[in-house]
């Protein structure tokens, strides 16, 4: 009898330690944002015309950052802006030609700052 005592008195502790340490965890907070990406496109006359994403966030979630994302079809890699999180600002990839895959649209990504 004394040898159950002393194990559920064990699992109360390893219980409450447990639980004291999932207490102090924070919970992992979504990301997001009132954002908006646009592709702007520059004509070129010797060449194939060029493009880039231009991405604004209005606002952003706490500790959310974003970059706005020019799409790249035929599984090409996207391009990119850099990671943000200024508000009311403009940002934008470098200049991108199409030569043998075309750009779809644009969308941004939020992650954790």
């Amino acid at each position: 009898m004394r040898q159950t005592n002393k194990r559920a008195a064990c699992v109360t502790a390893v219980v409450t330690i447990l639980g004291s340490l999932a207490l102090s965890v924070p919970a992992a907070q979504a990301v997001g944002g009132d954002c908006s990406s646009y592709r702007e496109k520059k004509a070129q006359t010797a060449r194939p015309d060029a493009y880039r994403v231009r991405a604004i966030c209005r606002s952003l979630d706490a500790e959310s950052k974003a970059r706005g994302v020019l799409v790249v079809d035929n599984g090409n890699p996207d391009y990119h802006t850099a990671w943000f999180t200024g508000l009311n600002t403009n940002y934008y990839s470098d200049w991108h030609t199409v030569f043998s895959y075309d750009f779809g649209g644009t969308k941004i990504e939020f992650n954790h700052v």
